[in-house]
């Protein structure tokens, strides 16, 4: 019976111990498949990104419309809507005042007036109203829920540093009245200026001149010489 030296066994062992697990073609493969893996499992990770970034982009577009359709819908709705009745203007020469409120600046075209409406372009009553823009101002009578057309205006009516707001039209509109009222006012008898002190002299008829106060010092040169 044959028997194995010591020494065999030891070349065999090493032999068994350096030999190769897989051959070269297959170790090729798999350093090959390794990135091409590493790349698959990156995939989902970029998917996954990539749809958060169009979430995020598609919220952000959402809220932008959203609310530039909210500013444009409060700014609508802060001009009062416009009547279905016909807004004639205020008829003159009344003997009584009335009780106006605003209700909104009423934008037209063609520089007048009377030209064609453009509702785009109304304003609230506090609104400032500037040269360049044609159209008048709408009140409303409290107690009988008529609306005028007051304060009717060309776009070329105003200076250019001029402005005005309608809130200010009922004023405007009862001014003469209000000027009645201080004449008769002062024609009563027993009426005195405010602030006037007494100085005995015997009141004379006078002229009542109104300047501006940058034209003040020539006006008064212009009296004294007269």
């Amino acid at each position: 019976m044959a028997t194995s030296s010591p020494m065999q066994s030891q070349v065999y062992a090493q032999t068994q111990e350096t030999e190769p697990l897989i051959d070269a073609p297959e170790s090729h493969i798999r350093a090959l498949s390794e990135p091409v893996v590493r790349c698959w499992r990156r995939w989902p990770r970029v998917f996954l990104t990539l749809g958060a970034f169009l979430y995020v982009s598609v919220l952000v577009v959402w809220a932008s419309s959203n609310s530039d359709k909210t500013s444009d819908d409060a700014r609508l709705s802060a001009v009062q809507p416009e009547s279905r009745v016909p807004v004639r203007p205020l008829p003159s020469g009344e003997a009584a005042p009335r009780r106006l409120q605003c209700v909104a600046w009423r934008a037209t075209g063609r520089c007048r007036p009377n030209g064609p409406r453009e509702p785009q372009n109304d304003k609230k009553c506090s609104d400032v109203i500037v040269n360049g823009m044609s159209g008048f101002c709408e009140v409303e009578d409290v107690d009988t829920g008529e609306r005028f057309q007051v304060m009717q205006r060309h776009c070329t009516s105003l200076k250019d540093h001029v402005r005005f707001r309608c809130s200010d039209a009922p004023s405007f509109v009862s001014y003469h009245f209000d000027g009645h009222e201080a004449v008769q006012k002062a024609l009563s008898p027993g009426f005195s200026l405010p602030h006037v002190t007494d100085n005995g002299l015997t009141p004379r008829d006078g002229i009542v001149m109104v300047v501006y106060p940058k034209l003040l010092a020539s006006a008064y040169a212009t009296v004294r010489v007269l």
